[in-house]
């Protein structure tokens, strides 16, 4: 078969790694690997901060409040990771696959930003190559680990594609109300060309204004073969994502249809609420709420980690010293 003999001829044709480069591996990337997975996918507080974090988005594009945004998103979703075997859930029903493939053809799910990362990261790295050449009998032990891995791996990007598809959902919705009320003639009748053309437009909404691995610039992803820089990727989605809500919502502001003109006024507000109000909003309640004064925050942003000062520092209580 053809497919059996391209497979065939790509594999004579791969290389096999010099010295030079399974040092590299071993000394550098291996480590970086490793540490950028314990501090990710093997950490439950990164993956409820991933959850809650990824909901910004949603938020800062009015895709938040609105139930309907919800439909078959936790489904969908999640649907990948709980069929895993580490989950024992269910497979996927034949049309939740075809809903969750459309969704990747349009670049909506499959797309997290430091999920990606480092799972290319990994990809990188020749673990079999490892195991058959430096330690005899490692990759019985390995397989509990990749088990692991896999599971919690699709559990990291489901989290972050729930948001997604949250966005999605919530500029289709939109873009058919505002188009239903333009134009109720045309739209009277939804058929699946038109049905279609709004996906595909509502996708191209999410990919602009949401972080997504894809459209990350190649000398940037370049990153992940050095020691160091950890997740350079994600810095510069969220400045992209930034720049894109504010031409996406000035574009519909500008728009003849008065009802897409009210997407992007709502649109500049859930960006400046986001961005401006809700920080700070939070930072204070928390401080209200463990007693903390604004001189311990001055202090404490004295002796956090270099990448730490002068950020957004939320006080999560105190232990019987009265440390943070």
């Amino acid at each position: 078969p053809k497919f059996l003999a391209e497979a065939v001829t790509d594999a004579l044709q791969t290389k096999k790694k010099t010295m030079a480069q399974r040092a590299w591996d071993v000394t550098l990337l291996y480590p970086k690997a490793a540490s950028q997975a314990a501090k990710t996918i093997f950490s439950p507080v990164t993956h409820a901060r991933n959850f809650v974090s990824a909901a910004a988005f949603a938020a800062a594009n009015g895709n938040l409040l609105n139930p309907q945004n919800y439909k078959s998103a936790g489904r969908l979703a999640f649907g990948p990771a709980l069929s895993d075997s580490l989950f024992s859930g269910k497979p996927f029903t034949k049309q939740a696959l075809r809903e969750y493939n459309e969704l990747q053809r349009l670049q909506v799910v499959g797309t997290s930003v430091k999920g990606r990362e480092i799972k290319e990261t990994m990809a990188l790295l020749d673990w079999k190559d490892i195991a058959n050449n430096n330690i005899q009998g490692f990759q019985p032990l390995l397989r509990p680990f990749a088990r692991l891995k896999s599971g919690l791996e699709k559990l990291y990007f489901a989290e972050d594609d729930f948001w997604k598809i949250v966005s999605f959902n919530g500029e289709y919705n939109k873009l058919l109300n505002a188009y239903r009320r333009g134009d109720p003639t045309k739209y009277a009748k939804l058929t699946p060309q038109l049905s279609q053309g709004i996906r595909e437009e509502a996708a191209a909404i999410v990919r602009d204004t949401v972080p997504n691995y894809d459209l990350v610039a190649p000398w940037i992803k370049g990153f992940r073969y050095l020691p160091i820089g950890n997740f350079v990727a994600f810095p510069s989605e969220i400045m992209r994502t930034s720049n894109n809500i504010m031409k996406q919502a000035i574009k519909e502001i500008n728009s003849k249809n008065p009802y897409i003109r009210s997407i992007g006024e709502k649109r500049l507000m859930g960006f400046a609420t986001t961005v401006g109000a809700l920080p700070p909003a939070i930072v204070a309640s928390y401080k209200t709420i463990h007693g903390v004064g604004e001189n311990e925050m001055q202090a404490l942003n004295q002796v956090v980690s270099n990448f730490e000062k002068d950020k957004v520092l939320v006080p999560m209580g105190k232990n019987e010293k009265g440390d943070f």
